[in-house]
């Protein structure tokens, strides 16, 4: 698990969008430390990650502390 983490983190940081749709399922939600009642479908997080969005994250580093699995519903 932290090898794909890191792998995610690392994604993020370089805007590598192939490497972030292989690791995230499609049910994915990107959820803030400081706003963690809400939640960035997968979908807005893969648009907005490209660097050619009209309004890309801009990363300047990553702190990762809590990553949660959860089981699909399929």
């Amino acid at each position: 698990m932290e090898k794909l983490q890191q792998q995610l983190g690392e994604a993020a940081m370089h805007k590598d969008t192939k490497v972030l749709e292989s690791l995230v399922a499609p049910e994915y939600a990107l959820h803030l430390g400081d706003a963690p009642e809400l939640s960035v479908p997968r979908a807005a997080w893969m648009d907005n990650s490209r660097p050619q969005a009209s309004h890309p994250y801009q990363l300047e580093s990553l702190n990762e502390r809590y990553h949660t699995p959860r089981a699909s519903s399929t």
